[in-house]
């Protein structure tokens, strides 16, 4: 049996975190700080007959957008290993070099910190 987290939504076990796991409790808290978040739904068109997917939207666009302080703010959702495409660093480069606030986000505790 897992330890339960002062979060009734965070069950901190053994098993492996994945980064739905992770995008789920940050939305959640979000949510429960009253702040207007969504995730950002950009997969492809799933191929049968190639096994790949066809991109269908912005490559590199986040996993959460939000709004914070009267701006937009993005969150881009990895596990500790998990790494970034090359699609989503350049997405990174183009909200820096508009001012706009984009962040990887690891762990529920860093999202916290963060807001």
């Amino acid at each position: 049996m897992g330890e339960t987290n002062f979060f009734p939504f965070l069950i901190l076990t053994m098993k492996k975190i994945l980064e739905k796991h992770i995008q789920r409790d940050v939305l959640h808290y979000l949510k429960l700080k009253k702040i207007y978040c969504f995730k950002l739904n950009n997969a492809g068109i799933y191929k049968k007959s190639t096994g790949s997917y066809i991109p269908s939207g912005i490559i590199g666009l986040p996993d959460i957008a939000a709004f914070i302080g009267g701006q937009v703010v993005f969150f881009e959702i990895k596990t500790a290993r998990g790494v970034q495409s090359d699609g989503q660093k350049e997405f990174e480069k183009e909200c820096k070099k508009n001012g706009i606030f984009y962040k990887v986000i690891r762990s529920l505790e860093e999202i916290m910190d963060y807001v």
